[in-house]
């Protein structure tokens, strides 16, 4: 009922012009939007993380008319992301785990509209037909259609899907991802092959979850309307593993990254946003200048460079909810 109403004031006031309001008390702040996938509007897969092909056209159209979509790059020569070249506020597009639809769906989008995006690469599974664990586990859920799992065996508990709207079915699914990724490593693998073995998900078709080619890096760079940045080298949470994997995990994706677009990358992103002082000191060590999380909100560029808020973008939001993020109505109700 909260949410409801939630939503009704964001379409009232969307209409009352109040976004606009919000852009001109921003004062500057920048907001930073993060993607995951973008999908054909007949993908048989239902997901959070995946936008619908004529949502992001829409987006992206938005953004173009009443935005100025800047390119990360900009963020190292402060001066010309505060320049008044243009009153329009500013917006980074950023997109998280590598995922092939970004060149063949969103890409083109991009180019129509000359929108600049930065894309955070996990440099192991670029170029291999392998998925990350928390898609083997949505596909598998949403490919079969099930009403409920019975994980009991695996010490999860029994998990009810029924019902039908997408966003509830959703939150069920997140919530199993988010115990997961509690887990250690063999343990999350254990919990992977039980929803597997009763499942039975066919993997090959999963081509909503498979990867960049290098090929296509390099031709998204050659345009320069695109940028790439590390998201981790196995796309591990940082914040659960030793300094040495810590190290690994960073350094490792760097050397990758500098070797295969011939740059030094300077931008990460978070894997699960997680980060600790720890973290930051070798993202410095490694050459990072950059870092973004998951936390929400719009960015002040006097506040810390490696802990810089982003605007999750789902396939579940509206035009009236994406308007107000954009503007910070959304943080204000």
């Amino acid at each position: 009922m909260k949410a409801d109403l939630g939503l009704r004031l964001l379409h009232l006031a969307d209409r009352l012009g109040l976004n606009k309001v919000c852009n001109v008390l921003k004062k500057g702040r920048i907001t930073v939007l993060m993607y995951h996938g973008v999908i054909p509007d007949n993908c048989s897969i239902d997901a959070w993380t995946l936008v619908k092909e004529s949502e992001f056209l829409r987006q992206i159209e938005y953004i173009s008319r009443e935005y100025e979509a800047i390119p990360a790059d900009q963020l190292v020569a402060r001066s010309s992301v505060r320049s008044p070249k243009s009153r329009k506020e500013k917006v980074i597009i950023t997109f998280d785990d590598g995922y092939r639809n970004n060149y063949l769906i969103a890409y083109p989008i991009l180019k129509k509209f000359n929108v600049p995006a930065l894309i955070f690469l996990p440099t192991h599974f670029i170029g291999r037909k392998e998925l990350l664990w928390f898609d083997k586990v949505i596909y598998a859920i949403q490919s079969s259609g099930c009403n409920a799992i019975d994980l009991r065996k695996v010490g999860i508990g029994f998990i009810k899907l029924n019902g039908d709207d997408p966003a509830s079915r959703w939150d069920k699914i997140e919530a199993l991802l988010t115990k997961m990724k509690s887990l250690e490593l063999q343990e999350r693998e254990v919990v992977i092959q039980e929803i597997t073995q009763v499942l039975k998900p066919d993997y090959s078709c999963a081509d909503m979850f498979s990867f960049l080619e290098w090929s296509e890096i390099k031709e998204m760079v050659n345009s320069g309307l695109l940028s790439f940045g590390s998201h981790g080298h196995r796309h591990q949470i940082l914040t659960q593993l030793p300094y040495e994997e810590v190290f690994e995990e960073i350094f490792t994706s760097a050397k990758i990254l500098k070797k295969d677009i011939g740059v030094e990358p300077i931008f990460f992103s978070y894997p699960n946003g997680e980060l600790n002082p720890q973290i930051v000191k070798v993202l410095k060590r490694a050459g990072f200048r950059y870092a973004f999380t998951t936390k929400e909100g719009s960015w002040e560029q006097d506040l810390d460079n490696y802990s810089i808020p982003r605007i999750n973008i789902g396939g579940y939001d509206s035009m009236a909810l994406f308007r107000a993020y954009l503007s910070g109505l959304s943080e204000l109700l």
